[in-house]
């Protein structure tokens, strides 16, 4: 579900819907033969949905399968995809094992020829290890593991060449640089004219040559003169259209510079101040799989408190959710789940190319969005251990992505007191997460701490990315004790009204915007099985800390 149609002239079969569904706890699903078909017994089940919101399996981590037979033109070639199977997955098309994903959260697709009647059958997993992201230590993440196929599954019709992905570099001045990867999926070779229209105009072109089963990589230059720029809050938006020969990608893009030499974080040549929430794709009915409208719900009620920004925590949303942001004018910052690891996995070269994968995933599937500020490569990760093998990793990522991108930062947060963390160097912003008054300390000790991390870090764009404390909701206390939604209120209205005065930060990030489930592991440390540290509750109701919030940041947004 998105806000327009990458592929308009595709001939596309939706395979959302009901599928049949088979857990596997004991793992014996290939020697039984599953790939084949499941057993006669198999429930029905929706796709997309996490099988961890269905009756019985709430904590359930292993695998299980999915099976759904349709129908297509025989003989036809078409590219299979799947928006996010949680976590790793096994696809089979009538009987043909067609590959492998790692990861719940970037798509993935297959080139394939169908037949008539067709049978597809999808094994996913949800287990997590020492080597398997976004597993970490002995506590697992700190949401649930939700298991399942979780976003959009459709086959689209594709001609003998067609366009695979489009990625579309912008300036400010209205410089444009297109980059078109083509594949050719026939053995003789081919000559296709590419063309790149912007609203309509067709501004430039030339004939791509690519030979048997191929691809090729075309660029495409042009400009446009006085862009409307697209910046926080002016979300100025342009239709784009790469054709090559009967194939059309259509995509949105918007003209704006990100800057970041020096300690200010700019937009378009201005200094912003990123007024912003975590959060995460998340659900107490639907998990991961969020049905569009509750999305756009969570977009308003963002929008709604005065937030400019948006963290992705702690991996990339649901593309909905970027359309949205593009569309509102809301800056993005996206990560991928390389999450608390230790220096022995950061170290780790097959921690390394898991991550980079993931990267290459992420940011192929969103660069042309607009609204995405920065990349993430980590997310608290034992940083502030020195490691030569660690820093290589650190390093190699960051420049892999500026590789990838260079139009923006990258970044990763650290759960490490700033001036302690040693690899800040490596990347373009310092950005930390501290919780000085719930789990040690108290706000008051937040000024001396960003003021040893501006010491260290002076030239670089400062930001807090996560601050927050936890409420159970509806436990009140005229004392404002620890899981009181007034204590959460007090700590958020010390600790904002301290970050919102800051002339030396970019933005700040309240975690989080609603309350979360959690796996087993974490339970203990979580009442009632949820990270609560939500604003909001898991079903979207305020808590006392969203409307001080919302009083803050419109406050701040007022004297901008």
């Amino acid at each position: 579900m998105r806000l327009h149609d990458p592929t308009p002239k595709r001939e596309k079969t939706d395979l959302r819907g009901v599928w049949r569904f088979w857990p596997d706890p004991e793992d014996v699903g290939i020697g039984q033969g599953y790939q084949d078909g499941l057993p006669d017994e198999a429930a029905l089940t929706l796709v997309p949905s996490c099988w961890n919101t269905k009756a019985g399996l709430r904590d359930y981590r292993g695998a299980a399968w999915y099976e759904k037979k349709f129908y297509g033109k025989p003989g036809a070639g078409v590219l299979l995809r799947f928006d996010g199977v949680c976590y790793y997955s096994q696809v089979w098309l009538n009987g043909q094992e067609l590959g492998t994903h790692s990861g719940g959260f970037s798509p993935f697709w297959f080139v394939v020829e169908l037949q008539g009647e067709n049978r597809l059958v999808v094994r996913a997993d949800n287990r997590w290890g020492k080597w398997v992201l976004p597993g970490a230590h002995e506590f697992s993440v700190d949401w649930q593991m939700y298991g399942g196929i979780a976003r959009d599954v459709w086959c689209e019709q594709v001609p003998t060449v067609f366009i695979e992905d489009v990625r579309i570099a912008t300036t400010g001045s209205g410089k444009m640089k297109a980059v078109v990867r083509l594949m050719n999926r026939h053995e003789e070779p081919a000559r296709v004219p590419v063309a790149l229209h912007v609203s309509g105009e067709t501004l430039a072109g030339v004939e791509a040559r690519l030979d048997g089963n191929a691809r090729e990589a075309i660029e495409l230059e042009t400009r446009i003169g006085n862009p409307r720029l697209w910046g926080l809050g002016a979300p100025n938006l342009y239709d784009i259209s790469v054709t090559a020969g009967g194939d059309e990608r259509r995509t949105r893009i918007g003209f704006r510079e990100i800057s970041y030499d020096g300690p200010a974080l700019k937009v378009n040549g201005g200094e912003v101040f990123l007024r912003g929430i975590n959060r995460h794709d998340d659900h107490p009915d639907w998990g991961h799989a969020i049905p569009p409208g509750l999305l756009l719900k969570d977009i308003e009620l963002i929008q709604d408190m005065g937030c400019n920004a948006i963290r992705g925590a702690h991996y990339p949303p649901d593309e909905l959710v970027l359309d949205l942001c593009d569309e509102r004018g809301i800056a993005f910052f996206e990560e991928v789940p390389a999450y608390q690891l230790s220096v022995e996995q950061l170290g780790s070269e097959q921690t390394k190319l898991a991550i980079r994968q993931m990267l290459d995933e992420m940011i192929g599937r969103d660069f042309n969005h607009a609204c995405v500020m920065a990349w993430g490569v980590l997310n608290e990760a034992e940083t502030q251990i020195e490691s030569e093998r660690a820093r290589a990793t650190v390093g190699e990522l960051a420049d892999h992505v500026r590789a990838l991108d260079p139009t923006r930062p990258v970044t990763y947060c650290s759960a490490v007191r700033g001036e302690d963390d040693k690899y800040f160097d490596l990347v373009d912003l310092v950005c930390i997460n501290e919780y000085l008054g719930w789990y040690r300390g108290t706000p008051a000790e937040l000024p001396a701490l960003l003021n040893r991390c501006r010491e260290v870090w002076p030239d670089k764009p400062l930001l807090v990315t996560e601050f927050g404390a936890a409420a159970i909701e509806g436990f009140h206390s005229a004392d404002a004790v620890k899981w009181s939604e007034e204590g959460q209120e007090k700590f958020l209205r010390e600790t904002m009204e301290i970050l919102l005065k800051r002339k030396d930060l970019s933005g700040c990030f309240i975690w989080q915007m609603a309350d979360v489930e959690v796996v087993p592991e974490r339970a203990m440390q979580r009442p009632r099985t949820k990270n609560n540290k939500g604003i909001l509750s898991g079903h979207r109701c305020p808590k006392l800390s969203y409307w001080t919030a919302k009083r803050l940041y419109e406050r701040k947004r007022k004297h901008e």
